[in-house]
């Protein structure tokens, strides 16, 4: 299975329109942080596990707002493919 960024905008969308929570993004992070199974693109893979450690450790990042979703999906998009 590979994350891809359209996924992770997805559930970032989701969160925006108020369908998930931050803890249940905080969850979903935890969850796919640890598995080895879950690949990423090479162009993607160090802002997606960027991404996810900052979604996963809240309390050591900043806390997931509206905001931070909106600039984690700007990020996204402008990494080039």
């Amino acid at each position: 299975m590979t994350l891809t960024p359209g996924t992770v905008i997805d559930v970032l969308d989701r969160y925006l329109s108020g369908r998930v929570t931050a803890e249940e993004i905080e969850r979903w992070a935890n969850g796919i942080e640890v598995r080895e199974d879950i690949a990423f693109p090479p162009l993607f893979e160090t802002v997606l596990k960027e991404l996810l450690f900052e979604f996963a450790n809240g309390a050591m990042n900043r806390p997931m707002t509206r905001e931070a979703a909106r600039e984690w999906i700007e990020r996204l998009r402008d990494t080039p493919p």
